[in-house]
């Protein structure tokens, strides 16, 4: 867990100035590794295993979608990078399909929009790999609203 993550859980306050700036370095990292690889190579990474990575990626899940229903839009950012980030380390998981699509809507952000409609059609994909539907659906959500729909 990163130290943004946890000064975010425990209340601490700190400038909006010094969490921008630690997630667009997170940012940085994480997009350079997303542009360098192909969707076939995404959907290639094996499964993740490790019941603790799980249990940290589905607590980073939730903050992501704390983040986007609470309108906290640096929490949103750095839930989807935190996973995305795992996931592409570690292995796929239930829970990367939305933070692929949350990827999608900041590729969107930054005006790529081939790059966030390919993450979208991507996490649609990871999406029906895992078998969750519930998980599938926020990530439709997610991709449908802020990515696909630019093309």
């Amino acid at each position: 867990l990163t130290f943004s993550v946890v000064r975010m859980i425990s209340g601490r306050r700190f400038s909006r100035r010094f969490l921008k700036l630690q997630i667009g370095s997170k940012a940085f990292k994480v997009f350079s590794k997303l542009r360098s690889m192909s969707d076939e190579e995404i959907l290639s990474l094996p499964d993740l295993h490790d019941p603790k990575l799980i249990q940290l990626v589905d607590f980073i899940t939730i903050l992501l979608l704390v983040g986007a229903a609470s309108e906290l839009p640096l929490l949103f950012a750095l839930g989807a990078l935190e996973v995305t980030e795992l996931a592409l380390n570690h292995g796929i998981c239930i829970g990367f399909e939305i933070a692929l699509a949350a990827m999608a809507a900041l590729f969107a952000d930054f005006k790529q929009i081939d790059r966030a409609y390919q993450l979208g059609e991507l996490a649609l994909k990871i999406g029906q790999r895992n078998g969750e539907p519930c998980f599938a659906a926020k990530a439709t959500l997610v991709a449908t609203g802020f990515s696909l729909h630019w093309k």
